[in-house]
């Protein structure tokens, strides 16, 4: 009987993704000594059988999110009239939150390496989508732009929530960027 990987007293699946992937990793290095045209192109690239996983993973993720971000938000009443009188979607950018957060909490299982990288990231994320959403449900049409918004700030004193997200956004960048670089 084979021995499987990972902890004896661990259920029969634990660890057997990793020693597939690592298993997986031998057979690209394999291939690209044996076959000159893939050995060059793995000389220039970091190939690895995570990579192509998370590569896969985000494929999938973009061909089946959009059209059901898209129905979900048609049938929450999440629409809007464009400038032609036609209806389309408000808040899409919520495919951007949920694809980003779902590929850099994958690629911390993938690579614990990059985990403080990546925590940098989905803050990013969903703090500009949490803000964008803010204005997507509270917001109103009558200001636009930045001169706009910073108008009604000036004018009358109005605190937009188009001014929120420039600001928020701007303090969530700096605080991001402090992470990431302390000096």
């Amino acid at each position: 009987m084979a021995e499987l990987p990972g902890d004896p007293g661990a259920s029969s699946g634990a660890g057997a993704l990793p020693h597939l992937l690592d298993r997986a990793d031998h057979l690209i290095s394999k291939i690209g000594t044996r076959i000159p045209t893939v050995g060059r192109i793995l000389a220039h690239c970091d190939l690895s059988a995570r990579g192509l996983l998370l590569a896969f993973t985000g494929l999938c993720l973009l061909i089946a999110l959009p059209p059901l971000v898209l129905l979900l938000l048609r049938r929450s009443g999440m629409t809007a009239k464009n400038y032609r009188g036609e209806r389309i979607p408000r808040s899409y950018g919520i495919l951007v939150v949920l694809c980003g957060t779902a590929l850099f909490g994958f690629r911390s299982l993938l690579f614990p390496e990059t985990v403080s990288e990546n925590s940098n990231w989905l803050l990013l994320i969903l703090g500009f989508g949490g803000l964008g959403l803010l204005d997507d449900l509270r917001g109103s049409p009558e200001h636009k732009g930045l001169r706009g918004h910073f108008g009604a700030l000036l004018k009358g004193a109005t605190v937009t929530t188009g001014l929120v997200k420039a600001i928020g956004g701007l303090a969530i960048a700096l605080w991001i960027g402090l992470r990431a670089y302390p000096g």
